[in-house]
């Protein structure tokens, strides 16, 4: 928490930025396992059958994975700044849409939707802190990206047992649109990030955005850094895959790549999808245990985020 408010009396634009990110991350979370809890009562107004329930549920899966792969085109694209505020937007639209829905096609499509919207922002919101944040601080920043995604996904949970005496889905799926709105309002008062201004060849733009995120540090040296690196990657993302692909960075590369395989394969996203069914299955009635029980897991994840918030600055990344 040290770190923090000393963020915040040295940098103001850089706590902005960390609550702008974490917003986002709430909503994301949220978006995540709120179908959890709604599809319980969706199934019963529908007359779901399991394949409409795994087709609704894989929908967002679905668009995250074009939504990621058109993530940082978009962000070269348009800037991170709007970028971020597509995003927003777009869980505001997608959260009602969902919300709106009258038949399974409509809410598969809404899903869908809101699917490219998180595949965009797990893309573009870490790029946007880490180009954002003070060195000394980008990495608690980062994770606290993280500890807001599990606490929303807790939220997910919860608000759903809170409406499950009424059934009222279209509630569980909308509220995601109130915190959207709201963090579109906060991204107004950020800049866009140094680097995408010296990408768009703005130059002035980019030392007062770095004199406003580190104050005390050297604004010039800091530019010519982020312009060599630039040249370096060269254009486009073909010269960024170049430089990905040689060393010293193959190594790094192979390692993220291998490593976000295997968190993904562990099929930990089911799970958030489907815990109520799951603990169903296992014997478990009511709406607190099908609710309840779910976002008590997530406390373990919690558990594990705050930890790594605390000592990622202190022992290092690796």
């Amino acid at each position: 928490m040290g770190r923090f408010a000393e963020l915040r009396r040295s940098s103001p634009l850089a706590l902005l930025v960390g609550v702008a990110a974490a917003s986002v991350g709430v909503i994301y979370g949220y978006d995540l396992s709120n179908i959890a809890g709604a599809l319980l009562f969706i199934e019963r107004d529908f007359g779901l059958s399991s394949a409409q329930q795994e087709m609704i549920a894989t929908a967002t899966v679905i668009g995250e994975i074009g939504g990621a792969l058109a993530g940082g085109w978009l962000a070269n694209a348009i800037g991170r700044k709007r970028s971020m505020v597509a995003v927003t937007l777009g869980y505001a639209v997608f959260a009602l849409l969902g919300a709106a829905s009258t038949s399974v096609s409509t809410l598969t499509v809404a899903r869908l939707l809101l699917g490219i919207t998180i595949g965009v922002s797990v893309v573009v919101v870490p790029v946007f802190v880490a180009e954002s944040s003070p060195a000394n601080a980008r990495g608690a920043l980062l994770v606290t990206y993280g500890v807001a995604t599990v606490i929303g996904i807790i939220a997910g949970y919860l608000l759903a047992y809170l409406l499950a005496g009424t059934g009222n889905w279209r509630a569980m799926l909308g509220l995601a649109a109130v915190p959207a709105v709201l963090v579109t309002a906060l991204l107004a008062r950020i800049p866009d990030t140094a680097r995408w201004y010296l990408l768009q060849g703005r130059v002035d733009d980019a030392e007062r955005t770095l004199r406003r995120i580190e104050p005390g540090a050297d604004a010039q040296r800091e530019l010519a850094e982020i312009s060599a690196t630039l040249r370096e990657e060269g254009t486009g993302g073909v010269g960024v895959l170049r430089e990905m692909l040689r060393p010293p960075y193959l190594r790094a590369t192979l390692f993220v790549v291998t490593l976000g395989f295997f968190i993904q394969i562990t099929g930990i996203n089911a799970i958030v999808y489907y815990s109520p069914r799951l603990f169903e299955k296992m014997g478990f009635e009511g709406d607190f245990a099908l609710l309840i029980l779910p976002a008590l897991v997530q406390v373990a994840a919690l558990a594990a985020m705050v930890v790594a918030l605390v000592i990622i600055d202190r022992v290092g990344r690796r």
